[in-house]
């Protein structure tokens, strides 16, 4: 992916999650309290690992 792409996609990213109503965004923490849960039980993630994987619109990965 090219460094415009990249680009466009985040700010797509962005202006999407600046649009989230009060429902989209209760449903995000639900989602990340749940992952959250999941990796604390599996010990399966660090979050300060440094370690980012990136799934793009054509389903691709980046990190």
């Amino acid at each position: 992916m090219e460094q415009k792409e990249s680009l466009e996609f985040l700010q797509q990213c962005i202006d999407e999650v600046k649009n989230w109503t009060p429902e989209d965004k209760e449903r995000a923490k639900q989602l990340f309290e749940e992952m959250d849960l999941e990796n604390v039980k599996s010990g399966s993630q660090n979050p300060s690992d440094g370690y980012f994987e990136f799934i793009l619109p054509n389903g691709k990965t980046a990190l």
